[in-house]
């Protein structure tokens, strides 16, 4: 006696594996913020008040001053990034621009980034 076993697909399912769904990345969303509805967050206040006037902050970073004119925000279900210009003197801006990031990863940590990018 034999048994026959057929396994059927159609070209059209779906089929995620899981390694597939370790590596796929969250969705986010975008947008630019005014510095009154950053500061509407008690949480991030007092940091972005002292960045914005070149205090030093907990971390020992020293000597950067954030503008606040123009906030970029990008949020996902896990973290949201703000990211700020560095103020800077216009021979620097010829040479290299940089950028100031907080990251809030689940409502909690506060990951900072200084970035620099070549002109």
């Amino acid at each position: 006696m034999f048994t026959l076993i057929a396994v059927t697909s159609c070209e059209k399912d779906d089929v995620i594996t899981q390694e597939e769904k370790d590596f796929m990345f969250p969705k986010l969303s975008g947008s630019v913020i005014t510095v009154d509805q950053l500061l509407k967050n008690p949480d991030l206040k007092d940091k972005v008040l002292a960045l914005s006037k070149g205090s030093i902050n907990k971390s020992g970073v020293t000597g950067i001053q954030i503008d606040t004119s123009r906030i970029e925000v990008m949020e996902s279900s896990d973290f949201t990034t703000y990211t700020f210009q560095i103020v800077q003197d216009s021979i620097e801006k010829q040479s290299i621009l940089k950028n100031y990031m907080l990251t809030i990863v689940n409502d909690t940590l506060q990951v900072q980034h200084l970035v620099s990018y070549p002109v």
